[in-house]
């Protein structure tokens, strides 16, 4: 996954994101639409985040906002591994977090103080 959307299609309720092919395939062009779906290579130990709690990501890793205080965030990046309807999973890189912060995330900055609602 090179690229998701920055949000969930109402519509739809599915996320837009763009594939980088390792193989060429002949017949496709830039532009093209297609359906895929994303099945991890290999079963691992992992726990799901929403989708909208993940910020720019790559092909397996990407980046959430933690907090280990509930006063401050911090951001990190993170190991990704199977990518279902609106959650994903992460495998690594968040051994050292308390919470992950899953909503507002694109408003945040790294060190902005946040006040956690249970």
């Amino acid at each position: 996954m090179s690229r998701k959307s920055e949000s969930i299609d109402a519509q739809s309720g599915t996320f837009g994101i763009e594939l980088a092919l390792v193989n060429q395939v002949k017949g496709l062009a830039a532009g093209l639409f297609g359906k895929a779906s994303i099945y991890p290579s290999k079963k691992q130990n992992s726990f799901t985040i929403p989708y909208d709690a993940l910020l720019d990501g790559g092909e397996n890793e990407g980046y959430v906002f933690v907090t280990n205080d509930n006063q401050t965030v911090k951001k990190v990046k993170v190991q990704l591994g199977a990518i279902q309807k609106d959650k994903i999973a992460v495998t690594g890189g968040l051994e050292n977090a308390s919470s992950v912060i899953i909503s507002g995330s694109a408003y945040l900055t790294d060190g902005s103080k946040i006040k956690v609602i249970k």
